[in-house]
């Protein structure tokens, strides 16, 4: 037999351990939320050349001092691109200091018989993929500019400033 009013205390005790766990949640949440506390991002352009001429297509990474920050853009024909982090911000820049910069091109599809597509076909399986196609690395420019640390290149970005840079390739 039980006592009476012993299902009561626990559920009065259940109720307040529920209730602290969701005040400690509400807190940490609006806690987190105060601030701004994270690295700087600002809005980041730029165009890419290379041998005097646009580089179209290239893949032009930001890495920032601060740490394992990136910020990535794509040139389009005219060699010109926009930064944008890994937010859901589309093209919201890259983060403010210096980054190291590193370039690589995209990779081209190439059928089994020889045929450079111009746009890539999607295999209809994973082997189709593997039996037909092949993918190898374009090789407009020279390896050391696809690594940070042997690029050269170095942009301080700043906060305020218009962050538009000229990258010229050799």
């Amino acid at each position: 037999m039980r006592a009476a009013g012993t299902g009561n205390r626990k559920m009065k005790h259940l109720v307040q351990a529920v209730g602290a766990v969701v005040a400690g949640i509400m807190l940490s949440v609006g806690l987190v939320g105060c601030g701004d506390d994270g690295p700087k991002i600002v809005p980041v352009t730029g165009t890419i050349s290379h041998d005097g001429k646009p580089l179209a297509e290239a893949m032009v990474f930001f890495h920032a001092d601060i740490g394992p920050m990136i910020s990535v853009g794509q040139s389009d024909e005219n060699g010109h691109f926009v930064l944008t982090t890994d937010t859901l911000n589309p093209d919201d820049g890259a983060y403010v200091g210096n980054n190291h910069v590193a370039v690589t091109m995209g990779l081209i599809q190439v059928r089994r018989d020889g045929k450079v597509m111009d746009k890539p076909e999607r295999p209809k399986s994973p082997m189709d993929g593997a039996m037909n196609y092949k993918y190898i690395r374009r090789k407009a420019v020279d390896k050391k500019y696809g690594r940070p640390e042997t690029s050269g290149i170095i942009c301080k970005i700043e906060d305020g400033g218009e962050n538009h840079f000229d990258i010229v390739l050799e």
